[in-house]
């Protein structure tokens, strides 16, 4: 019995051993055959190197150890990618090493659920976000490899693979950096030594005076109740400290300014160009410049209400004053903003006119305030051309006016100018010309 068992038992073995070789055989086989199809998907162009992810060295020890710069993403990218595409023998312990090799060197999907269609979906959607010139286009030839994305741009030219447009793109990026650096440094030389600085300080000089002008016409100016207007422009209470030195520094003559200031004028500028920068990444160089550089916004403009014996107090919706003085007082410093610079215009052109334009002229003040808004034109010598529904500006603060009435005839399809003066008194027949 022992005997016959054991021959059974033989023979039952023989047989498993036979099931399990062929088994063997066909797995060994199915193994060899993945070796084509990945090596196919392997050698697709640039997808080996858009797959393998850069696994950066742990530390300055293994960096020692491999040989490679302690960091560095590029020098393990190239070492797996190596891996992967070191020749294996056409079996099944050649396929499982090809396997591990990829499995090493390429991360899992972070979503099991993508998909060729997904991605195809997700480059329609970015078609339309893409810059002028630019496309991208999807191909699959074979369901079993992956999808190919090809584009095209100004920076490439012909269509090329998706990771290659990318590292062309990444290549362009930094030598425009690089470029735009070198640029900056020069401008900012520029800035601190050449016209740039100076015309900063020259302005922000010709706005102090040119406030001071204001207020000295400004003094001359009342209304019927002896109140008076002044401007003040200071610097904002609300900068920082960084560019409240920065301010101070350009404020400086460059040729006064130390090579250590020029140092702390030169980083402050550059700090603030690149915070510009990463707000407007599109905006031209110059515009950010002007950005960085606009000193009229560190700076702010008050009026301030004059009463005789009283203390200058700030104009506020607050101010206790009737809607005439408030209309009064808040034409003031536009008037004298305007005479001011006429009178800047004079020092270097005594024959430049000295006139503002009016459209609509007072629209919303009340009529019995308007003698007096006529009168401050004239009280700061300014002429004046101006248009109103209903103004005729014919008052007893205006010595002297030429007056251009517009009349139309729908019936007659027919224009009449009629035009009429004004003396200071008396207001001449008008005469009418057709037009």
């Amino acid at each position: 019995r022992t005997v016959t068992n054991a021959i059974t038992a033989e023979a039952n073995t023989g047989s498993r051993a036979a099931a399990l070789a062929a088994e063997l055989q066909r797995v060994e086989a199915a193994c060899v055959a993945t070796l084509t199809p990945l090596r196919r998907a392997l050698d697709l162009p640039s997808f080996l190197a858009a797959a393998v992810q850069p696994a950066p060295v742990a530390s300055t020890a293994a960096a020692a150890a491999t040989g490679e710069s302690a960091g560095d993403p590029d020098s393990s990218t190239e070492r797996a990618m190596a891996e992967i595409r070191q020749p294996v023998p056409e079996t099944a312990e050649g396929a499982r090493t090809l396997a591990l090799a990829v499995l090493s060197g390429v991360a899992l999907p972070a979503r099991a659920d993508i998909n060729a269609e997904r991605v195809r979906q997700s480059l329609r959607q970015r078609r339309d976000q893409l810059g002028a010139g630019w496309d991208a286009e999807d191909h699959q030839p074979d369901e079993s490899l992956p999808l190919v994305v090809e584009v095209t741009g100004p920076l490439i030219g012909a269509r090329i693979p998706l990771p290659d447009a990318a590292g062309a793109v990444r290549d362009q990026l930094h030598q425009q950096a690089s470029l735009l650096t070198a640029k900056q440094d020069q401008a900012l030389r520029n800035l601190l030594q050449g016209l740039v600085a100076r015309e900063v300080s020259d302005k922000m000089q010709a706005a102090r005076e040119l406030v001071d002008l204001m207020n000295k016409r400004l003094a001359t100016v009342t209304t019927a109740h002896g109140i008076g207007a002044s401007l003040r422009w200071r610097r904002r209470d609300d900068l920082d400290q960084e560019l409240s030195t920065t301010i101070d520094l350009l404020a400086k003559p460059p040729d006064l300014r130390t090579a250590e200031e020029d140092r702390a004028l030169a980083a402050a500028l550059s700090t603030r160009i690149d915070r510009a920068r990463q707000n407007e990444p599109e905006a031209p160089y110059r515009s950010l410049i002007a950005a960085v550089l606009d000193y009229r916004a560190w700076h702010t403009m008050s009026v301030l209400i004059l009463r005789t014996g009283d203390t200058p107090k700030l104009l506020s919706r607050r101010t206790a004053l009737s809607e005439g003085e408030k209309k009064l007082v808040s034409y003031l410093p536009l008037f004298a903003a305007v005479a001011a610079s006429c009178d800047a215009l004079a020092a270097q052109e005594p024959a430049a006119p000295r006139f503002v334009l009016l459209d609509d002229a007072f629209a919303k003040v009340s009529e019995d305030n308007h003698p007096r808004l006529f009168g401050l034109l004239v009280q700061l010598d300014l002429d004046f051309i101006a248009t109103s529904e209903r103004l005729w500006g014919t008052h007893a603060t205006v010595p002297e006016l030429a007056i251009t009435e517009v009349l139309r005839d729908a019936e007659l399809n027919v224009i009449v100018l009629e035009h009429s003066r004004w003396n200071g008194a008396v207001l001449s027949t008008p005469t009418n010309i057709p037009v």
